[in-house]
């Protein structure tokens, strides 16, 4: 196994996505555990926390807290490696492969290469009771994708992993994967013609990287080859080439039929793309938006993740405001929610996520009369840009969120639950203060512990 390669996994709580089935002839066989006294189930489970997973890499529910986003894990202290798994005897191995070949993720040629060469191997190793291509559910590539012979490689490999349903694309891309000669100025936007090179298994898409954008026929394509894709994240959108969607799209249109979660910009964002809602970064995120909404628009949008500091245009607002129903937003810059009105034009709006920086500015004042909840959260991964929270300036923090919260209360008539997030050295009755506080205005507190010591 190529240490270049990382693997990991976990069942969270408010995951949607069930676990794999476990092969009867992996935990039946008498033969697995000989030479060896721990039971296989020990084993698996020992496995289990060895192969915990970010929540990038798990299908969460749509109102989850977390955002669709995809840190650089590369930077992060945490080892989501578990080669030990794959290097042990088959005995061990054939209790725990499985689990180890749920998420990989490669950074290197060399590490993609292994990847490759195990999903159209023709044998079983030692052990193996099924290909480990069959366990693959989440494969990110973190590694620069502009040479060429990888790009051609991928469409192949990614048709053979039939049970893929996250894939990210957390690093460089030139361009997105040339799976064809298409152009959108020579074809119309409607059902594909021809087979996809994508699994249809595949309903999460993360373009991750925040360096190099996708641009407006990427997405087009990915709408034709992917139109049962859910969730998809466009962390940089090139619109210098912007090719416009009017002409070519009729309402109804075929566009993303099925998305129903977006997020646009990312946490890795430059110094100027985040304190900016004029930069080029967010400006261009808004020419995305604005591009989405033509015909029909996104019909089954639900969710939207606004990870940079941008404009919602007007049309979007048209297209959209009466279908979502939750959005996140990061906490120092929002003018998103908080310019011309737009927060009133979201009319079945229930849940507003405040993603948690080391400052905050104010919640809109224009009324909404749907919100229901307000979270603020404080991602345990390393979305946001230094310095860090630490636990006394988290609850500093959550006495003036707090504070806003009741101020703005009266603008939000439906307005019933809060959500803090709290660490393991917040008091009982810092906690109560806060309920205390939320009680004047008719709201209830529910909190969510984080452990900062992970940032």
């Amino acid at each position: 196994m190529d240490p270049n390669i990382t693997n990991s996994d976990n069942d969270l709580e408010e995951s949607s996505d069930p676990p794999l089935p476990m092969d009867p002839d992996i935990t039946n066989s008498d033969n697995n555990h000989e030479g060896w006294s721990i039971p296989p189930d020990v084993i698996r489970h020992i496995a289990s926390f060895r192969c915990f997973a970010s929540p990038s890499y798990c299908f969460n529910s749509i109102d989850d807290l977390y955002p669709l986003d995809a840190p650089d894990l590369a930077r992060h202290g945490c080892d989501w490696a578990a080669p030990e798994l794959l290097l042990a005897s088959s005995a061990i191995y054939s209790q725990v492969y499985d689990l180890s070949w749920r998420t990989p993720r490669v950074n290197s040629v060399r590490g993609l290469r292994s990847v490759l060469e195990t999903a159209f191997r023709t044998h079983l190793f030692a052990g193996e009771r099924r290909p480990p291509g069959e366990y693959v559910r989440c494969f990110d590539i973190a590694m620069d994708l502009s040479v060429a012979q990888w790009e051609n490689a991928l469409p192949t490999l990614l048709r053979s992993l039939s049970s893929l349903r996250i894939l990210i694309l957390s690093s460089r891309t030139l361009s997105f994967l040339p799976l064809d000669d298409w152009s959108s100025s020579n074809n119309p936007l409607g059902p594909r013609p021809f087979g996809s090179s994508f699994p249809p298994s595949l309903t999460q898409l993360l373009l991750s990287c925040p360096n190099i954008g996708v641009n407006m026929e990427d997405l087009v394509l990915l709408s034709l080859e992917l139109p049962q894709l859910e969730r998809l994240q466009v962390a940089k959108f090139d619109d210098l080439e912007y090719i416009s969607l009017q002409q070519t799209v009729t309402s109804p249109s075929y566009f993303f039929p099925s998305l129903a979660w977006l997020s646009v910009g990312t946490f890795l964002r430059s110094p100027e793309d985040a304190r900016s809602i004029n930069s080029r970064g967010a400006k261009a995120l808004t020419t995305l938006l604005r591009a989405l909404s033509v015909g029909s628009g996104l019909r089954r949008l639900n969710r939207l993740d606004i990870l940079y500091d941008i404009e919602l245009p007007d049309s979007f607002l048209l297209a959209h405001g009466s279908l979502l129903q939750t959005i996140s937003i990061p906490s120092k810059n929002h003018r998103s929610v908080r310019r011309q009105a737009s927060f009133s034009r979201l009319t079945t709006l229930k849940k507003l996520i405040v993603l948690q920086e080391p400052s905050t500015s104010p919640l809109p004042r224009t009324p909404n009369a749907s919100l229901e909840t307000i979270a603020f959260f404080c991602p345990l991964y390393p979305y946001l840009s230094r310095p860090r929270h630490n636990d006394s300036s988290l609850e500093v923090q959550n006495y003036q969120l707090v504070a806003d919260v009741v101020s703005a209360a009266p603008f939000f008539p439906a307005l019933r639950n809060v959500v803090l997030s709290v660490t393991s050295s917040s008091t009982a009755a810092d906690i109560e203060k806060h309920r205390e506080r939320l009680s004047t205005v008719n709201l209830s507190l529910r909190t969510v512990s984080v452990d900062l010591s992970e940032h």
